[in-house]
């Protein structure tokens, strides 16, 4: 199996560079910490595609099946998800690393929270993870 690595390049926008620090192998971990910290967290099944891996001539091909992300068969769930987190751990003054489902639901958070109303456009995936994120 071939590594792979991320590589940052110099992308430009109207006002500058766009910094790409925001996908490394650390913040990737403390996103993964914070899902984890669901009960209903498990790891993402793989499903082999063998015909498809055959008919292309390589050895295999894997995909994620995200239709069992907590309950929801939305797999956005993860990024609406963890936007609130963020939102809400910006408002208390959690940092990132503090971040865990069971941080966010205690008594002193939420009362010094109160309520917040979260929108999307849709009700598709990333609908569905969003309302299910702010339910929570």
């Amino acid at each position: 199996m071939q590594d792979f690595h991320l590589v940052h390049l110099p992308h430009k926008q109207k006002y500058g560079a766009v910094s790409t620090d925001c996908f490394g192998l650390e913040q990737a971990q403390t996103v993964r910490h914070f899902h984890q910290s669901f009960p209903e967290y498990s790891v993402t099944p793989l499903v082999e595609l063998k015909s498809l891996a055959e008919e292309l001539g390589v050895s295999n091909i894997f995909v994620k099946d995200e239709s069992y992300r907590f309950g929801l068969n939305a797999f956005k769930v993860l990024g609406g998800s963890y936007a609130i987190a963020r939102e809400i751990g910006i408002r208390m003054g959690i940092s990132e690393e503090e971040l865990t489902l069971a941080r966010l639901l205690q008594p002193d958070v939420q009362a010094r929270l109160g309520q917040l109303r979260f929108v999307t456009a849709t009700d598709g995936n990333h609908g569905r993870g969003v309302a299910w994120t702010a339910k929570r």
